[in-house]
């Protein structure tokens, strides 16, 4: 059960999902009251367009999303389509993972948090790992490789438990570490489990990351989808297509409520 006393009091519904108008430091707020409470497996995840398309479709996602405590909005065409239906969103409540990892994982190594990172390949983690020693020398973080079977599971999580992470991280794209964080919940104890997608490859350079100024103007879709044009070409060109009937509901229902609005203000203001 989801526990209400930490769901955002800013929480809008938009194309047919939740979603809280965070800033980046909200979010981090978020990971500090779930460990200084010691609450138990809060979960983080984020939406944007793609996520939206796949709740739509796959039960294990809505499942997981009912699950969440906290759904920050990592797209500003999301942040957009909000204020064109007049929801009060602005450029600071866009808190893609990419824009706020550093101050993550400064404070976490400011406070001693221990994470757990699972996903990425091998060869990644190795390059990680070293990475990780350069730039945050006194972060407590292990990681493990998001290429297991289901035979490897019961190993992987008494591994995770004999750690003991305040966080776990996982790295496996959407929607497989959606799907996985369903079966971890279940296994280990953690205080926060956040998704973080390609976070490891983009670090070491493996996938090119967007400057992050084209975020906030809404154009992170077009540079990935240049660098990326086989595997993001129906991501980014055709699933917005299937979106569209949810953002024409979205839009009767925004005008319906205006012009009740401009009805009731009729009726207070009668000579006007």
């Amino acid at each position: 059960m989801r526990d209400d006393s930490l769901i955002h009091p800013s929480r809008y519904t938009l194309l047919g999902v939740e979603c809280d108008a965070l800033t980046i430091p909200e979010v981090l707020e978020r990971f500090e009251y779930a460990i200084n409470a010691d609450q138990p497996n809060l979960i983080i995840g984020n939406h944007n367009l793609h996520s939206i398309y796949l709740f739509q479709r796959e039960p294990r996602m809505q499942q997981f999303y009912d699950l969440c405590n906290v759904i920050y909005i990592d797209s500003m065409l999301l942040i957009f389509l909000g204020k064109l239906l007049g929801l009060p969103l602005e450029r600071k409540h866009r808190t893609a993972f990419l824009d706020w990892y550093k101050d993550f994982l400064s404070l976490a190594e400011a406070r001693d948090w221990r994470i757990f990172y699972v996903g990425g390949r091998q060869e990644s983690l190795k390059k990680g790992g070293e990475w990780f020693r350069s730039h945050y020398p006194k972060l407590s973080i292990r990681f493990h490789h998001g290429f297991f079977t289901s035979c490897q599971l019961p190993a992987l999580y008494d591994e995770i438990r004999e750690f003991g992470p305040h966080i776990l991280l996982v790295g496996m794209g959407m929607p497989r570490q959606e799907e996985w964080i369903l079966s971890a919940r279940e296994n280990v104890r953690t205080n926060v489990i956040v998704n973080g997608g390609a976070m490891i490859e983009y670090l070491m350079g493996d996938l090119k990351a967007t400057p992050r100024w084209l975020g906030q103007l809404g154009l992170e879709w077009m540079f990935r989808l240049v660098m990326e044009p086989r595997r993001l070409a129906r991501r980014y060109l055709i699933e917005p297509l299937y979106l569209l009937d949810l953002l024409a509901r979205d839009l009767v229902t925004a005008w319906n409520w205006r012009g009740v609005q401009a009805q009731a203000r009729r009726f207070r203001n009668p000579g006007r």
